[in-house]
C-alpha cells in the first residue's frame, strides 16, 4: 500500500511535531511504501545539525516556502494535488489539522481514506476566532479517523472539533528507542565536566510558561536545606528564559541552576544518563494552553529516570503515582519540594521507580508500538473504505 504523509515542517527541523511526522513515516515505512510532502524550512538556526540525512525507506519531498503562509500554503496545495495526479496513494496522514486542510479541500474529487492526528492545544488555541475554529472543525470531519495522541487529547478533539466520538481514537507518542544511548552516570558527568557528587534534577523542554520552570525554581531553596548538593539543569530555549534568569538571581540559586539552551540530539542522552530525577512541572495555563501528552516523560523513562510531572494534560496518563513517578500541583511549592526531596535522598525509591518507568516506556511508548496502533487504524480504515 502506498501512504501520503502530510507534514508541515520535518527534520532537521526541531519541534515535537517535527519528530512525531519523522518517526511515524519511519515507523509506518515498514508496513507501506511512505512518501512525505513538506515544507523547506525558512530559518537555518530552526534545524539540528545531528541530522544529516532522511531514511532510504521513504521518500521526503520538501517543497519550497514563502515568508507568507498563504502563499506557502497554495504552493504545497498546487504540489499536492501534481503528486496525487502522479501518483494516487491509498491512504494520506496529515500530521496536524492545518497541513490536513490542503487534503480536505481535494477530498471530495480524490475521495482516498484520510486520517488526521491531534496532539492537543492547536484545537483550542484559536477557538475564539470564528474563522480558524470553523476552518479547524472542517478539516476533523472531513477527516475518516482521528489520532489522538492521549485520552485527554481525545476529549479535546470531540469538544471542540465537534466530531463523532467514534472516529477518533487513541494512540500514545512514541520514542525511538534506538536513539536511546545510556551511559553510566559517572561517564555521563565527565562528559558534561559536572561535579560527580551533585544530586541533579533535569528539566529538557521548551522554556515556557506552561513548562513550569519557574515552579521548580520556587521550590530549590527549600530542597537546598536537605539536598545542599542539588544542582538543576535545564535544556533548551523559549521566551521565558530572560524571566527565569532574574528568578534565579532573585532566589540566590546560581550556583545551582545550569541554563544548557539548545542540545543536540548527539548531546541529549549524556544529560538524561546523568541526573538523578526527571521534572516538568507542567500546568495548564489555560484551555488553549496544555501538555497534550508529555513525550518527554516517557523519553525520560527510557533512561530509567523517576520521573516528577504536573498533574493535568497528558502527563497524568504517562507518569503512574507512585509507581513510576509523583504527579503534583505546580503551585504547591512544598509539595513539589517534598517529593523531589524524597527521590534524592532515597536511592531505592529512586531506582525502582526509574525501572517501572523504563518498563512502561517500552510497553506503550516506543515508535514501534506506535505505528504498529497507527498501521492497524489505517488498514481499518481502507477496509471500511
Amino acid at each position: 500500500m502506498n501512504l501520503l504523509v502530510l507534514a508541515k515542517a520535518y527534520p532537521p527541523t526541531v519541534g515535537g511535531v517535527e519528530n512525531y511526522s519523522k518517526f511515524v513515516s519511519e515507523g509506518l515505512s515498514k508496513f507501506h511504501d511512505v512518501r512525505v510532502l513538506t515544507l523547506k524550512p525558512l530559518k537555518k538556526e530552526s534545524l539540528d545539525s545531528s541530522i544529516l540525512e532522511d531514511s532510504d525507506e521513504i521518500d521526503v519531498e520538501r517543497i519550497h516556502a514563502f515568508h507568507s503562509q498563504i502563499l506557502s500554503a497554495i504552493w504545497y496545495s498546487v504540489v499536492f494535488f501534481i503528486r496525487i495526479l502522479q501518483n494516487k496513494p491509498d491512504y494520506i496522514l496529515a500530521t496536524t489539522w492545518k497541513i490536513g486542510l490542503v487534503n480536505a479541500v481535494f477530498q471530495p474529487i480524490f475521495r482516498i481514506p484520510f486520517m488526521l492526528s491531534a496532539h492537543g492545544a492547536e484545537l483550542t488555541r484559536n477557538r475564539n476566532n470564528f474563522l480558524v475554529s470553523s476552518i479547524m472543525k472542517y478539516v476533523f470531519n472531513k477527516a475518516d479517523r482521528i489520532i489522538a495522541v492521549s485520552e485527554f487529547t481525545r476529549q479535546v478533539v470531540i469538544e471542540y472539533a465537534q466530531i463523532e466520538p467514534s472516529k477518533c481514537v487513541v494512540v500514545s507518542n512514541g520514542i525511538d528507542l534506538e536513539s536511546v544511548r545510556i551511559n553510566s552516570k559517572e561517564d555521563a558527568r565527565k562528559h558534561l565536566n559536572i561535579d560527580p557528587n551533585s544530586k541533579i534534577m533535569l528539566t529538557v523542554s521548551r522554556v515556557d510558561k506552561r513548562k513550569g520552570h519557574i515552579d521548580v525554581l520556587n521550590a530549590i531553596p527549600q530542597i537546598l536545606k536537605k539536598i545542599p548538593n542539588l544542582k538543576y539543569i535545564i535544556v533548551g530555549n523559549g521566551p521565558e528564559k530572560e524571566i527565569i534568569k532574574s528568578k534565579i538571581v532573585e532566589l540566590g540559586i546560581e550556583d545551582h541552576v545550569e541554563l544548557a539552551g539548545f542540545v543536540s540530539d548527539e548531546d541529549l542522552p549524556f544529560y538524561y544518563s546523568a541526573c538523578d530525577v526527571f521534572v516538568m512541572l507542567n500546568k495548564m495555563v489555560s484551555i488553549e494552553d496544555f501538555e497534550g501528552f508529555g513525550f518527554v516523560f516517557a523519553e525520560a523513562g527510557a533512561y530509567r529516570k523517576p520521573l516528577i510531572g504536573g498533574n493535568s494534560g497528558g502527563p497524568k496518563e504517562v507518569i503512574l503515582e507512585n509507581q513510576t513517578g509523583y504527579l503534583v500541583d505546580p503551585l504547591d511549592s512544598n509539595l513539589v519540594a517534598e517529593k523531589i526531596t524524597l527521590l534524592l535522598s532515597n536511592d531505592i525509591k529512586s531506582i525502582e521507580m526509574g525501572n517501572n518507568a523504563e518498563a512502561r516506556t517500552k510497553n506503550y511508548y516506543t515508535t514501534e508500538v506506535m505505528s504498529k496502533n497507527i498501521n492497524k487504524n489505517l488498514v481499518q480504515l481502507y477496509e471500511d473504505n
